[in-house]
């Protein structure tokens, strides 16, 4: 009886460090901003992309009444035939009041909905939360070249790979080529991805930019310590719709 009461303390022990190892790996996304982000891409019909923006461009109005959009573009380089937004809810019950009245306003639904959606061939969407060591930008979201990388993080969440992460954006920010508008980390989605939005003058001036940007000593060591957390890495260059302002 003895052995088996110290065999039993001793799994509870090891099963306790276990747990608390754990938990010291695995930590929450939440970067104690209130405000969430919904993302969402649209990958459209290759005939379908001209009718989708017509619609859009007559009837966005229609949903901007109910929340406004913080960024709509449209691909241009790294897909094709794709539309990206982002949207900014107070919280998860706000956006569940705005898809709801949304779904009952009949003018949206016959409208827009009903007549663009045939066009879209696949949509995703993921709620994201502002790095909070990161402001956002909207004043400058409407002209320019814009690029989205979106960063695969090794499993931990932001205590294992913030600070390279941030040490190496922030090491191309003050080359100042381009305007850092807004880290996300997703929060409902795929887990230790990172959203990062930049803005350039001109698909030129990004070049020009990433050029300077690795004979740079800082930023050469900075992204090197960074990829050490990074599983995989993705672009695409976006342009800004010109008939939406907010």
């Amino acid at each position: 009886m003895l052995n088996i009461s110290l065999r039993l303390s001793a799994i509870k022990r090891i099963f306790s460090n276990g747990i608390a190892a754990s938990s010291s790996r695995y930590v929450s996304t939440d970067t104690g901003e209130s405000n969430i982000y919904e993302l969402r891409k649209y990958s459209l019909t290759p005939h379908g992309m001209p009718k989708f923006l017509e619609l859009l461009e007559k009837n966005y109005h229609l949903r901007t009444q109910h929340s406004p959009f913080w960024g709509y573009w449209i691909a241009d380089l790294g897909a094709l035939n794709q539309v990206i937004h982002i949207w900014e809810y107070e919280n998860f019950a706000h956006r569940t009041a705005v898809r709801t009245a949304l779904a009952k306003d009949k003018e949206w639904q016959e409208s827009f909905v009903q007549k663009a959606f045939p066009y879209v061939a696949h949509q995703t969407n993921s709620i994201v939360l502002k790095a909070n060591w990161c402001d956002l930008h909207m004043d400058k979201t409407d002209t320019g070249c814009f690029e989205l990388s979106t960063y695969g993080m090794r499993v931990g969440g932001p205590r294992v790979w913030e600070e390279n992460l941030k040490s190496s954006l922030l090491a191309h920010a003050r080359l100042e080529y381009a305007d850092l508008i807004g880290t996300w980390y997703t929060d409902v989605g795929d887990h230790n991805t990172v959203e990062v939005l930049w803005r350039y003058e001109s698909a030129d001036a990004r070049r020009e930019g990433r050029n300077k940007a690795h004979s740079d000593r800082i930023v050469v060591n900075k992204v090197r310590d960074n990829l050490k957390n990074v599983v995989s890495h993705r672009n695409v260059l976006m342009s800004p719709l010109p008939f939406l302002k907010r």
